[in-house]
């Protein structure tokens, strides 16, 4: 993994991290293994949290104004 930049965990144990390679990064509870879930063409995506309604919240910087 490179460069892993904040984690996150859903309501179903769910964990997840964004990368510097631009992968949006999960590990599923009892699965034990990181796995690609959704790539973003960014380089520089630095927070991430969930959302009150679900899904996730990924902040990147190259996109702010």
């Amino acid at each position: 993994m490179k460069e892993p930049e904040d984690v996150v965990v859903d309501k179903e144990g769910t964990l997840y991290t964004a990368t510097r390679d631009g992968w949006i990064k999960r590990l599923r509870r009892n699965n034990g293994k990181w796995e690609n879930w959704k790539h973003i063409d960014s380089h520089t995506l630095l927070g991430i949290a969930t959302a009150k309604e679900g899904g996730l919240i990924v902040c990147d910087t190259s996109k702010v104004k």
